[in-house]
Formats: structure tokens, C-alpha cells, sequence
């Protein structure tokens, strides 16, 4: 009898490190920030809401990415106001790997990312030159953000939560770049 109660506790503690490392699924992650800035005779506002979802699904990865950022710019010289609002839609897919508590996820190699920018200018002259001066640099540099390997250690998982620490690329470390520590939730 108690070699029985003995293998019913190794199962269940083998059943329940297994659960705990399971990263399949669906993991979200929101962020929401707000900067005021009072520079010489210019005050503004900028509000940023970003979400990331990623989808992991055995040896196979989607991720999602969506931002709004709005910025109300005003002097106080000439009570001129200006408004530029950016929202920007991006998704990539690819290979997942993981060896141990390292998970890679490496972008389809023949695929390009869907990146998807819209803005409006308000209250500058010029505004769609403006606008044409955000969309094209920001659509390019997420476009290649998007389509490098990635690599993340797992910091911790249950059931309902999902922290990573990124993994930064030889260049990023000679640049001195930290890694960053984020918290996905599972709804």
C-alpha cells in the first residue's frame, strides 16, 4: 500500500511540472502610457495603449501586435494646436523551439510581416508630408523588428500567467541593451 500512495505521489508531482511548463495557448499583454511634456513655450501630451498577443501552438508561434499613440501639442505664444494620432496593426508567424527554459521563435523565413499604419495629422501645415514622414520609416523599421529570431527564457508559467526575459542578440549586448522582463496573462 504504501509503495502504491508512493507512485500516485510521484505521478502527480510529474503531472504537475508538466502543467506548470506548458506555454501552448493564448498570452496577452497590455500596456497603457501617459508623458506630458513642457518644453519653452510647447506643452503636450502623448498617450500610448499597445497590445501584444502571442499564440503558442506546440512547435508553432502567431504574434499580434497592436498600438495607438495620439500626441496634443500646443504653444503657448499663439494658441496653436496640433494633433497626430498613429495606430499601428502588425502580426508575424513562425517555427517555435524550446530547449529547456529557452523558447525561440523564429519568423516564417519566406513570409513578410503584416504591418498595417495609419496616422492623421491635425492643426501643422503640411500635414500629410508629416504623416508620409512617420508612416514609411516606422512601417520599415517594424517590418524588420518583425522578421528577427527571438529568444526568451522563461521566467515563470501557471495557468493563467507567463513571464519571459528576452534573450538580447550579440549586437544588442555589445550596445549595452538590458534584458527586459515581461508578464503575458492568459484570459
Amino acid at each position: 500500500m504504501k509503495r502504491f500512495i508512493f507512485l500516485l505521489a510521484v505521478m502527480l508531482v510529474c503531472f504537475a511540472s508538466y502543467a506548470q511548463s506548458n506555454i501552448d495557448g493564448t498570452w496577452f499583454l497590455d500596456k497603457s502610457e501617459k508623458q506630458t511634456v513642457s518644453e519653452g513655450t510647447v506643452d503636450g501630451q502623448t498617450d500610448m495603449k499597445a497590445s501584444v498577443q502571442y499564440v503558442f501552438d506546440r512547435d508553432r508561434y502567431t504574434a499580434t501586435l497592436k498600438a495607438i499613440v495620439t500626441m496634443d501639442v500646443s504653444s503657448r505664444e499663439d494658441d496653436t494646436k496640433a494633433n497626430i494620432y498613429v495606430e499601428v496593426t502588425a502580426s508575424m508567424s513562425g517555427a517555435l523551439s524550446r530547449s529547456g527554459d529557452v523558447i525561440t521563435l523564429t519568423p516564417e523565413p519566406k513570409k513578410k510581416p503584416s504591418v498595417d499604419i495609419d496616422a492623421k495629422v491635425d492643426g501643422v501645415p503640411g500635414g500629410s508630408m508629416i504623416k508620409n514622414m512617420i508612416v514609411s520609416p516606422l512601417k520599415k523599421e517594424l517590418t524588420s523588428e518583425l522578421k528577427k529570431k527571438e529568444s526568451y527564457t522563461i521566467v515563470s508559467v501557471t495557468e493563467s500567467s507567463l513571464t519571459l526575459r528576452d534573450i538580447p542578440s550579440k549586437k544588442e549586448q555589445a550596445k549595452g541593451e538590458l534584458p527586459e522582463t515581461v508578464t503575458f496573462t492568459r484570459r
